[in-house]
């Protein structure tokens, strides 16, 4: 699997994914975007403070990760942190994994065939990523 795709690339495109997701939680945030468009339509504009809640874990979440990439992928230069670091990488690989189940189990044939596609690609760059000393 290594000699498959190199830990700089899968780390790059792990972070502009993490990139477009921040944007679209921000625009979430801000109103832009409606949030019924997100989770399954399960949250309402009549529920907007858990909402907002859960979009600002959600953002914080994705930018811990791009920071986290960026240490692996060797933009931020630290040794501290590695063992932390590969085990965030391990919870995230799983959660990739269980969104892309889930996103199959889906009833709406887009999730089914686009995102649940997208997650477990990411999931595949996060193991890369793992696997890496």
């Amino acid at each position: 699997m290594k000699n498959w795709i190199s830990v700089k690339l899968a780390g790059n495109i792990l972070i502009g994914a993490s990139a477009v997701i921040a944007v679209l939680q921000i625009l979430v945030i801000f109103g832009v975007i409606p949030f019924d468009m997100l989770w399954g339509g399960n949250f309402t504009e009549e529920e907007e403070d858990p909402t907002l809640q859960f979009q600002l874990i959600v953002l914080f979440v994705t930018f811990l990760f791009g920071a986290a990439l960026a240490v692996k992928v060797g933009y931020i230069k630290t040794q501290k942190f590695d063992e932390w670091i590969n085990l965030f990488f391990w919870i995230m690989f799983i959660y990739f994994i269980i969104n892309g189940m889930a996103n199959l189990a889906s009833g709406i044939t887009f999730i089914k065939m686009i995102l649940a596609f997208i997650a477990l690609i990411l999931a595949f760059f996060t193991y890369r990523l793992v696997i890496e000393k």
